[in-house]
């Protein structure tokens, strides 16, 4: 545990990216011990926070007498929560020491996040694209992750994919991300998206 509040830091190296190019493909997932299922369970409060985070304030997500009288007769998730439940941390799977900013997100709903649901997501590097080459101007490195969620009846309940890219923390890299790299110039990110 730190206890510092220092940020640890390193250059993006050749070796991180070799080694970013064995996890493509590899699915990272999270079930629960029978122990912890219960405590697992999706609570009010939770679809509440979710609904004030996404500024979704809707009576589905939030009043029981409303979503009682909806067909799925209970309260449910708004859809932006399914990017909470992203199995990689780009910044701690991928590339430790690293900056990530989600520069893109698609959501697919395939059924509801109901009260009192289980959600069990596996999510997939997909692909990745150094962005830049030079290493005295820092790397800025982008990710493709996709994210599947079941519910506790193994139902896929949506996906999500989200593309973010990678600096280190106040090096040159990560300012000329935010500035120049952002749109990724000759790079159409993920399958199915379509930018401006």
């Amino acid at each position: 545990t730190m206890t510092s509040g220092t940020t640890l830091t390193r250059p993006i190296t050749d070796r991180q990216i070799e080694a970013l190019g064995r996890l493509v493909g590899v699915k990272k997932s999270r079930r629960h011990e029978e122990w912890e299922v219960e405590d697992a369970r999706i609570l009010r409060s939770q679809l509440r926070g979710w609904a004030v985070l996404t500024g979704d304030m809707r009576p589905l997500f939030l009043d029981p007498e409303h979503a009682a009288a909806t067909p799925w007769k209970t309260l449910i998730a708004p859809p932006g929560i399914l990017v909470c439940y992203e199995g990689i941390d780009p910044e701690i799977d991928c590339l430790p020491g690293s900056a990530a900013v989600l520069e893109a997100a698609k959501i697919e709903w395939d059924g509801p996040i109901r009260l009192g649901d289980t959600v069990f997501p596996e999510s997939t590097l997909t692909a990745y694209q150094e962005l830049t080459g030079d290493p005295t101007q820092g790397r800025v490195v982008a990710l493709d992750i996709a994210t599947e969620l079941r519910n506790g009846d193994g139902l896929r309940v949506g996906r999500a994919h989200g593309t973010s890219s990678e600096a280190l923390r106040g090096q040159g890299g990560a300012r000329r991300r935010s500035a120049t790299q952002s749109r990724y110039p000759g790079r159409q990110p993920g399958p199915g998206w379509e930018r401006p």
